[in-house]
């Protein structure tokens, strides 16, 4: 009897030694496996990363493409005006208006203090600065779409 308790408890501790073992290598399978699965994750969502900042460099370099197009557009629009229109407004207004029935007059007007060509490029400013506006506009939107953001832009960029 004693023999078989021996064999009993020797096969007990083999038995579960065994089962020790076996459960190790399961263990460290699934680690390996965790580990393979977790790289491929890591690596779809860093390439999907990628791909997002790779279309928001494009926007913006087609956006800056598109701000340099205004630019000349509006260079070109001012540089015409200018050859078109006569320099300077320094000749004093027209004689005074004769008053009514009493003959009073009113004095001459005085000339403006702008020359047109400080006007042109006042203006030319204020169109390179609303060109640049509308493109950061178009820019901002365009990266809130790419990135699935576009329910917090404004109604009309949703068109």
């Amino acid at each position: 009897m004693r023999d078989i308790l021996i064999a009993l408890a020797l096969s007990a501790l083999l038995t579960s030694g065994a089962g020790l073992y076996l459960h190790n290598m399961r263990v460290d399978q699934l680690r390996l496996d965790w580990e393979a699965e977790k790289a491929t994750a890591v690596a779809a969502v860093k390439a999907e990363v990628q791909g997002i900042c790779d279309a928001n460099n494009k926007l913006t370099k087609d956006k800056a493409h598109d701000l340099q197009n205004r630019y000349d557009t509006v260079a070109r629009n001012y540089d015409r005006l200018r050859r078109n229109v006569p320099s300077g407004n320094n000749q004093p207004a027209a004689a005074s208006i004769t008053g009514g029935s009493d003959g009073a007059t009113y004095p001459p007007m005085q000339p403006l203090c702008f020359r047109s060509e400080d006007i042109a490029d006042v203006g030319r400013q204020c169109d390179n600065q609303t060109a640049a506006l509308i493109i950061l506009q178009d820019l901002t939107a365009a990266i809130y779409k790419a990135n699935g953001q576009s329910s917090l832009l404004p109604e009309e960029y949703n068109r």
